[in-house]
């Protein structure tokens, strides 16, 4: 298989989504989660995944897998 942009991003992405529910369920510290990320980044070297990361700013109060929802 050869080995493109669009599957470093897909990697990217997928692995880094884990890592959020992973946080989520408080199964790794936010500085785990940091330094997982730094290591998908230095894996995959993602072009637009990474791009996203300055927005990505992950603290015990905020969680990043949770949007807020309108009430139907």
């Amino acid at each position: 298989m050869k080995d493109n942009k669009y599957d470093h991003e897909l990697g990217y992405v997928i692995e880094k989504a884990l890592a959020k529910q992973l946080l989520a369920m408080e199964l790794i510290t936010p500085e785990q989660y940091a330094e997982v990320n730094k290591m998908l980044i230095e894996e995959y070297k993602p072009l637009i995944g990474s791009l996203c990361e300055a927005d990505d700013s992950v603290t015990h109060d905020n969680n990043p897998t949770e949007s807020p929802r309108k009430e139907e």
